[in-house]
Parts: structure tokens; sequence; C-alpha cells
């Protein structure tokens, strides 16, 4: 329980080296182009590496959180950085 309780109140250390590697992880240009059907604003993700990929949310809000999480996803950077 003490293991969990110190893992949930406490961040790793950001290091400025992973900060720059998963920079040169990520594309250089993202393009989102977006719709709405029915209740939901759809967002598609284009990028200068080919990468196309698409998201969704119920709010313009919601949809930015849904497209950073996708491309966080698929460019595997972790949140945190």
């Amino acid at each position: 329980m003490k293991s969990f309780l110190k893992k949930l109140f406490s961040k790793e250390e950001i290091y400025p080296e992973v900060i720059q590697a998963y920079f040169n992880k990520l594309p250089r240009s993202i393009r989102v182009s977006w719709f709405r059907e029915g209740h939901f604003i759809v967002g598609n993700i284009e990028t200068d590496t080919d990468e196309e990929f698409c998201t969704q949310g119920r709010s313009p809000k919601e949809l930015v959180e849904m497209v950073n999480d996708a491309i966080y996803t698929v460019f595997e950077v972790k949140p945190d950085y």
C-alpha cells in the first residue's frame, strides 16, 4: 500500500535529454482537419511523416485533448513529457 501511495503522489523526474529524444520522434508538421458528425467532432490528423489517423471528441476542448493523446500514442511519447 505504501509503494502504491508513493507512486500515486510522486512524479518521475523529468530529464532534458529525454525531452530532446521525444522531441526528435515527433513529426515536424501536424495538420488537423475536423468536421461534425452528430454529437461528435471528428479530427483527421496528418503528419509530414505520412502518418494519418483520426480521433473524436464531444467538444472542441475534448477534441484537442484527444488529438494530443493520439499524437502521444502514435509516436510513443509519455504524456508527462
